[in-house]
């Protein structure tokens, strides 16, 4: 509808479209966000800390994995020494895993 209303010569028109088009657009992610993208990581489990992990993972873009597959690049874990069809399958394609630890409080990201 832009370019329509910019391509007739209806200037005024166009300006409103072109404001509520940018005020219905979500914001660019900040920089900081591009860190993990194209990542893809595994988290096994359902601690808090599992579940702060997951939503920083998601902030920094990565892609937190439902399947583990020769694709996944880490796998968070309490239990990493587990026999779970999650673990076996990291050990089978070599994703490295990782135990975490439950803290009093998660770091904060800095701005």
């Amino acid at each position: 509808m832009y370019l329509l209303a910019d391509g007739l010569g209806l200037s005024k028109l166009a300006e409103k479209v072109r404001a509520v088009i940018e005020a219905c657009a979500e914001p660019e992610p900040p920089p900081e966000s591009r860190y993990l993208r194209g990542s893809r990581i595994g988290i096994c489990g359902n601690t808090s800390e599992l579940v702060q992990l997951r939503t920083r993972a998601e902030a920094y873009e990565a892609k937190v994995a439902v399947r583990i597959t020769k694709t996944v690049q880490w796998l968070a874990s309490t239990t990493p020494d587990a026999v779970d069809p999650h673990h076996i399958a990291a050990r089978t394609h070599g994703a490295p895993h990782s135990r975490t630890e439950p803290c009093a409080q998660a770091p904060q990201r800095r701005h």
